[in-house]
């Protein structure tokens, strides 16, 4: 299916790029609520010397969970300097 898909996209997938950085590809559950993550964790980020914080927004008080579902929540870990997600 995951060939299909890419497929279809006209995307390529090297399973090479996944092992030279493993934070660069998206995990995400069939579940509900839906479960994915993406990056650095905060203490992943602290520990190699990014000077991270950490940004919530739950479901309930965002666009997404007035159309789906309110359950949930959004955390993104990002650079303090510059804002990059991590």
């Amino acid at each position: 299916l995951l060939d299909e898909g890419l497929g279809a996209t006209g995307a390529r997938y090297d399973p090479a790029s996944l092992a030279s950085n493993p934070f660069q590809f998206p995990v995400g559950l069939w579940s509900t609520p839906e479960v994915a993550y993406f990056g650095l964790s905060k203490k992943q980020a602290d520990s190699i010397g990014y000077e991270a914080d950490e940004g919530l927004a739950l479901y309930k008080q965002c666009l997404r969970g007035v159309v789906f579902a309110p359950e949930g929540l959004l955390k993104l870990v990002f650079e303090k300097g510059s804002g990059r997600i991590l």
